[in-house]
């Protein structure tokens, strides 16, 4: 008679509840970043630079190519304090002195920057923000040996950027996307000791494959 009234017993009850399965790790790490941050990104860029001394003026142009490294660590979840170093050049540039424009051969400028910043993802969108201030300057290569235009580095001056990107995530800890990264700066550069110093503003925008890891 026990043994009958078992089973009726059991299906008076039920069937046991089934256990949710548990959280994959991986879908886990996709809702944050945290720890060492790694930011990668390079790609065609647009570069213009301004010289002013003494009422003349002389703007450089063209098309080239960027990138940017930047390193740090999250101080809370996808907010990242770094530093970053970047870059933007153009070979051939299009200068404009006085009323006159020509299209050089063998030369090329560059724009260089150092600074710290903070990165920030927006989640779950996985929208990057991020902000530099720091150092900047300008290097100027007349591979042709034409001594038509200024060469060299620049002093330093001050340099700021700011990038927006948007990204998927490819691994646990990795993600692939594309960015854009504007960069402006400013400095002033002693040509002769003892005379007016030229004025100089520089201007890039990046568009780049990009990837970061936290």
């Amino acid at each position: 008679m026990v043994a009958c009234l078992c089973p009726a017993l059991a299906l008076a009850q039920g069937p046991a509840p089934a256990r949710p399965a548990p959280a994959a790790d991986a879908d886990v790490r996709e809702r944050r970043y945290e720890g060492f941050f790694l930011h990668l990104a390079a790609g065609p860029a647009l570069v213009r630079t301004k010289s002013t001394r003494l009422g003349n003026t002389l703007t450089m142009r063209g098309l080239g190519f960027g990138f940017d490294v930047a390193a740090g660590w999250f101080i809370r979840e996808n907010l990242a304090v770094m530093g970053q170093v970047a870059n933007a050049g153009a070979t051939d540039p299009v200068v404009r002195e006085a009323a006159t424009t020509e299209h050089t051969d063998g030369f090329s400028i560059g724009l260089w920057g150092l600074g710290a910043g903070l990165a920030y993802y927006l989640m779950p969108a996985h929208v990057q923000l991020s902000g530099t201030v720091g150092v900047s300057s300008i290097y100027l290569s007349d591979s042709a040996g034409t001594g038509d235009y200024p060469e060299g580095r620049t002093d330093i001056g001050f340099g700021a950027s700011f990038a927006v990107g948007k990204q998927w995530w490819v691994s646990p800890r990795w993600a692939l996307g594309a960015s854009a990264r504007i960069s402006w700066l400013r400095l002033d550069n002693t040509v002769t000791p003892g005379t007016p110093p030229a004025e100089w503003t520089g201007a890039s925008f990046a568009l780049a494959l990009a990837a970061s890891f936290g």
